[in-house]
Parts: C-alpha cells; sequence; structure tokens
C-alpha cells in the first residue's frame, strides 16, 4: 500500500507542476467520508502512516490505511464525468438556478460563490480547450 501511494504522490508531485488545469482534490475514505480541498498551493505528505493535504485555506490529515481513493477534479467539469464540454455548462445552469452554492465543481472561477460568473469561467475553458483536457 505505502509502495503505490509513494508512486500516486510521485506522479501527483509532476501533476502539481501543471496544476491549473484542475481545481480540487477529491478524497474518500473507506467508510465513505469524501472531502474536496482546493488543489491551489496544494502540499502532499506522507508522515507516520498518514498523509497530510495542505493548502492556504486548510490542513486534513488521513491515516494511509483508510483512503479509498484520491484524485484530482478537471477545471469546469462540473458533472465530474472527465471532460469539459457542453453538458456542464448545462448542470452549472441548474445549480445557479436552484441556489445551490454548496458544490466544489461549481466554482470554475475559484470565488467561493456559484454564479454566473462561473458560467463565463466555463465557456471559456470550452472556447480556449484542447484535446488534452477531454477524457480519451
Amino acid at each position: 500500500m505505502k509502495r503505490i501511494l509513494f508512486c500516486l504522490i510521485t506522479v501527483v508531485g509532476v501533476i502539481t507542476s501543471e496544476a491549473g488545469d484542475y481545481s480540487h482534490l477529491s478524497i474518500k475514505t473507506s467508510d465513505g467520508t469524501e472531502l474536496s480541498v482546493k488543489a491551489e498551493s496544494l502540499i502532499i505528505k506522507i508522515s507516520d502512516g498518514r498523509l497530510i493535504i495542505t493548502n492556504q485555506e486548510e490542513t486534513e490529515t488521513f491515516v494511509l490505511q483508510d483512503l479509498k481513493s484520491m484524485s484530482f477534479m478537471l477545471k469546469g467539469d462540473v458533472n465530474g464525468d472527465g471532460e469539459v464540454d457542453e453538458n456542464d455548462i448545462n448542470m452549472l445552469s441548474n445549480v445557479i438556478m436552484d441556489c445551490e452554492n454548496n458544490n466544489n465543481r461549481c466554482d470554475i472561477n475559484a470565488d467561493d460563490e456559484t454564479n454566473v460568473g462561473d458560467i463565463t469561467a466555463l465557456v471559456t475553458i470550452l472556447n480556449g480547450q484542447t484535446s488534452s483536457n477531454q477524457k480519451q
């Protein structure tokens, strides 16, 4: 488990050098707990059997044995399907109209609010998107 996690952290270290495409790190534990932390200025450490994740706003600690999954959320991928497309604009529009402002996936412009500014940011992402941002 530690070797796999070490390899994952090594890969994550490489990914963070191009982390601008990712807005949050999503973590799931074996007891069903789900947590999302902003990827900006993210530091990931392993110490004494624990995973320690720190950004500018918070620090979260997890027992390595309790981790089920860890993944970065692609900025603009509101519905979580691994692609940024028109379906994300539709879902984001619905979220804004329903005033469900508690979804980190929907805060595209990272201002801690879900509003029309996020739709503008998502359209900008779509207009400048390259095939490397889409699920293969």
